[in-house]
Order: structure tokens, then sequence, then C-alpha cells
């Protein structure tokens, strides 16, 4: 299938695909350096092989940016450019989400998000875990990653990050008579009015993406 790659460049397209497939994203030039026991120079060089052959695509300036072509076998062109925020704080004053740490390329299809939905995706770094009030059965450090879906339609039992009292809160939606709220250990926190705030549906908690 790849009759036009050399050994080492198909161990190293066979490495990002198998790595895409098991993280959702791509991975960095010093993993595929450890991985392939290479300096990352050699890892550029290769890359760029790949890339004139037609087997992937570099994003520039943006981390993880190696993306698959058709030809490689595992196409993951479609992608959303999803912005990182970097503190706690950005969330205090009505979500205004405008001061970003950096932006990764990812597939949408991994996490069940439908290709029109990309700008109502977002990431939050995690930096202050004290801050946080994680009602959820994930433990969360700092350095992980909360990916963040904007939508409004937030079904039972859907994970949110929601603001409740200055603080970030992690939990499950729970409808109680005709009435949202969030679960925690000790009862619920209503949802709306001065109450807990729903900020969007976690769909996943990641680690060390970049």
């Amino acid at each position: 299938m790849w009759d036009d790659l050399s050994l080492k460049q198909s161990k190293t397209l066979e490495f990002i695909i198998d790595y895409i497939k098991k993280n959702s994203f791509a991975p960095t030039y010093q993993e595929i350096a450890k991985n392939q026991r290479i300096n990352i120079k050699s890892v550029a060089q290769r890359l760029e092989q790949l890339r004139k052959k037609g087997y992937i695509e570099i994003r520039k300036n943006i981390p993880r940016g190696i993306v698959l072509t058709q030809k490689s076998g595992f196409e993951s062109s479609v992608t959303f450019h999803v912005n990182i925020y970097r503190s706690i704080s950005k969330f205090k004053k009505y979500f205004k989400l405008d001061d970003f740490e950096k932006s990764v390329s990812i597939s949408p299809y991994i996490f069940g998000i439908d290709c029109n939905d990309g700008e109502e995706v977002f990431m939050l770094r995690v930096t202050e875990v004290g801050s946080i009030d994680n009602y959820l059965d994930v433990h969360v450090n700092d350095g992980d990653i909360i990916v963040v879906f904007k939508g409004s339609n937030f079904p039972e039992d859907s994970k949110v990050l929601a603001l409740y009292d200055n603080r970030l809160v992690l939990g499950s939606i729970a409808k109680i008579d005709k009435f949202f709220a969030i679960k925690t250990k000790k009862g619920v926190i209503p949802v709306g009015g001065s109450n807990a705030l729903i900020v969007g549906r976690i769909i996943s908690i990641i680690k060390n993406l970049i």
C-alpha cells in the first residue's frame, strides 16, 4: 500500500496512524522521536518526506498539527482548530473566551461532534484544581484538558462544566420535577437564575495533549 515509502518512513507513518487511532490527536515531534529512537531534526526530515509524498499535511504553528490524508489509508483531514484556555479565571467574567493560550487540530468524529459544531467546542487546561468542585467519577489534576461543547441541549445525566459561587463545578445533570440540577455528594445544586450557570457539556477529559 505504501510502495513509495522506505521502511523507516513506513514505520513512522504507521506510528502516527496508530497514535491518532488511540488518542484522537496527532503525536508531537518529541513523541515521534522517542518512539522511533531518532532526534527532532530527523523527525522533521521524515515528516517532510511523508508530506511531499502526499501521506500527511502539516499545519504550521498548530501543536500536534500532523494531519493524515486519504493516501495514508486513514484520513483525518476533517479537523477542528480548538482553542485552549489557560486559566479558570477567564470564565468568571461572563465567559469572555477571547484570550486563549493556543489552538490544536483535533478530529470532531472522535468525540461524536457534527462538523458544523466546530466553533462550539473549546478546551480548558486545569491550572487551579483547588478551585474546582469535582462531583464526577473522573479524577482531575492540574495540566489535564477538559473538552467542552457549548451547546444548549443537556440530556439528563450529561456531564457538564458549570459556574457556581465563583467556582467551577464538574458534575452530572439531574432532572427533578421539571427543573434541572447538578448532582453532588451532598445533594443537588439548582441550575438557572442565581444558582449554577452551565458553561457547556463535557465531551472528554484528556491528559498530556500538549
